[in-house]
């Protein structure tokens, strides 16, 4: 709405939401690296549409091996083969947790 003349502007609302569209619409996809594919035991080629399928298949193999502590169950303890592919800890974590899981392993899930 053009205040001044107080007329509509319809095609400026119709490109400004047609370009909004148009970046909604395109649609990222996941890969994951041979490591983890290899410790989750699934094919290098199968494209994820979100993170979070990626995250879930993580969990899945945590709880299959029994890696969650009994005292505290938010906490992980990796095996070897687990461990060989997270990243170190950094100063600010004591430990692997379901929350900061995804900060160790993200250099293993790429884009495309």
């Amino acid at each position: 709405i053009d205040l001044q003349n107080w007329q509509y502007k319809s095609n400026q609302i119709k490109l400004r939401l047609k370009s909004t569209l148009d970046c909604l619409k395109q649609q990222h996809y996941y890969m994951i690296d041979n490591q983890l594919a290899k410790l989750l035991d699934i094919s290098t080629e199968q494209k994820f549409k979100y993170i979070s399928n990626i995250v879930r298949l993580i969990h899945k193999y945590i709880y299959d091996n029994q890696l969650q502590s009994r005292i505290n169950k938010n906490v992980i303890e990796p095996n070897q083969t687990l461990s060989d592919i997270l990243l170190p800890l950094n100063q600010n974590d004591t430990s692997y947790t379901y929350q900061n899981l995804i900060k160790y392993i993200k250099h293993l899930i790429k884009s495309i």
